[in-house]
């Protein structure tokens, strides 16, 4: 068997986005810096960052005790309701959603909106009102 090795590795554009963002916020911020669920799904890099005092919480309840520090929403983005909470109990956060998903999730929920009559879009409403809650 040949195995060839491939000319360049790594993560993609959004989960190196979003891992450079949590080691920027922990570098420069004076407050303590957590993410919500890991950052990415790569053990070594959460364990990493944990080294250099970055947590993990994974619960709507752990983030209402968050206000101490800055949230970091991890690459693969969360639902609305966990922006709703982050604004309703005033506790700072960054974005690190990869972009695409984010921008595709905003042009489907506003054509969503307009399109309350069609069977189609009103069968599609109500899976990404699931998705999205």
């Amino acid at each position: 068997m040949e195995v060839i090795l491939a000319k360049s590795a790594g993560f993609c554009f959004g989960v190196k986005r979003a891992v450079d963002t949590v080691y920027e916020q922990a570098r420069q911020s004076s407050g303590r810096i957590y993410t919500y669920g890991p950052i990415i799904h790569n053990e070594e890099v959460v364990n990493d960052l944990e080294q250099k005092g970055v947590r993990v919480v994974e619960t709507p309840e752990e983030l209402k005790n968050c206000r101490d520090g800055t949230v970091i929403i991890r690459s693969h983005g969360v639902g609305k309701g966990i922006y709703e909470l982050l604004e309703k109990e005033g506790i700072p956060y960054v974005d690190a959603t990869c972009p695409p998903p984010t921008t595709i999730m905003a042009s489907t929920c506003r054509e969503i909106s307009f399109a309350s009559t069609c069977r189609s879009c009103v069968a599609l409403q109500i899976v990404f009102k699931t998705i999205i809650s």
